[in-house]
């Protein structure tokens, strides 16, 4: 488990000089780094890994002011150095069946749903593979209580060692 807490606001935008033309600002945030330790038999024998590898992570939000809407924007597997061998290899997330990630309230007694807002199946050749995001899904209820994002994956042992991370992009429209 990994907390976070994040202060969205117009002052944050408006610092970074972050934006695009859908949102007023986005926030990245990213899961805690995965290191994975390869086995090409285990690989072959489409051996299971936890489907809890990817941690989970809850985020606290402090909002500055009201804002209108937030979205997930972007999210994507996204493979890091700290691991070497993962790069050498043209489909590193070939690993990957199918990876789902959701979001849980953490408030007790919540009466909001757990909500799927991004999915990845048989991922193709690349570094910083992407998911497909639902943005339609306003996160402001959530945002309000507390939430949780749990990446689940159903996936066997890598062929390689590597390592990665699941990144994301948060978009905030304000009023």
């Amino acid at each position: 488990m990994f907390a976070r807490l994040v202060v969205l606001g117009l002052p944050f935008a408006i610092a970074t000089g972050s934006g695009c033309a859908s949102f007023d600002f986005e926030v990245s945030e990213s899961t805690d780094e995965v290191v994975l330790t390869g086995n090409l038999e285990l690989f072959r024998a489409n051996q299971s890994v936890p489907a809890d590898v990817i941690p989970y992570t809850d985020f606290t939000f402090e909002l500055d002011q009201e804002p209108a809407g937030i979205y997930l924007h972007d999210a994507r597997l996204q493979l890091t150095n700290t691991v070497p061998s993962g790069a050498s290899m043209a489909i590193p997330f070939s690993f990957v069946r199918h990876l789902v990630l959701e979001l849980t309230p953490t408030r007790a007694g919540s009466t909001l749903p757990t909500v799927t807002l991004a999915t990845l199946d048989w991922p193709q050749e690349g570094h910083a593979i992407p998911m497909i995001v639902d943005d339609g899904v306003n996160l402001l209820p959530y945002v309000q209580e507390g939430f949780r994002l749990v990446p689940t994956i159903d996936g066997r042992v890598p062929a390689a060692n590597l390592s990665f991370r699941l990144d994301m992009t948060i978009g905030v429209d304000v009023f």
